[in-house]
């Protein structure tokens, strides 16, 4: 959790600068896009990869590898009659703001994994989401993550956000998914012993 705490909003921003221009620049490594600064910040989320379910760990990263490196595509220009007269430079700045969000969500998720890893108390869980304040939306984002990803989704979801699940069938879904592997695996476990 503590190499996180480095990457403030600011940093972010630089980061994401950062991958823009090694893509402007065609800056690689093996044939894939490269930024230093970037891998630095993978590496730093994949630290918490022990915490999310085995058999999403290979999606968690391409996911994070997503938010990082697809944050040169700009939305479509707008042509002049447009009201707000958006410039490339303004689509950037919107593009960071949403690449920086999403990549927030990420890292609450790992404090969040991180912190039931260490107490495995629903307490020091509610803790950590009152520090993060969390918006709507960004706890609906934080949800998701942890419905797909983590060990403790299935339960976060019946504390947190139980009501979601009729209002959303494409969560509900999610978690009917993740709910069934965990039966599945715990009933494999059982027949092994």
């Amino acid at each position: 959790m503590e190499r996180l705490k480095e990457y403030t909003y600011t940093r972010l921003q630089e980061m994401i600068n950062n991958v823009r221009m090694s893509l402007r620049l065609h800056i690689q490594k093996h044939n894939k896009p490269y930024c230093h600064e970037a891998e630095g910040f993978i590496q730093a989320i994949m630290a918490y990869s022990p915490l999310v379910r085995p058999e999403k760990v290979k999606e968690f990263e391409l996911v994070l590898r997503r938010y990082v490196y697809g944050c040169v595509k700009l939305p479509e220009t707008y042509d002049e009659k447009d009201l707000w007269n958006t410039t490339i430079e303004k689509a950037e700045e919107m593009n960071t703001l949403i690449v920086v969000n999403s990549i927030y969500q990420l890292i609450d998720y790992c404090n969040v994994v991180k912190k039931w890893n260490d107490t495995r108390s629903w307490e020091e869980i509610d803790k950590v989401l009152h520090k993060q304040g969390h918006s709507g939306y960004s706890f609906s984002g934080l949800a998701n993550m942890m419905i797909r990803y983590s060990k403790i989704g299935v339960e976060f979801v019946d504390n947190y956000c139980p009501d979601r699940l009729e209002r959303d069938s494409n969560f509900a879904e999610l978690y009917n998914n993740a709910k069934d592997s965990k039966n599945t695996k715990q009933e494999e476990n059982i027949i092994s012993k």
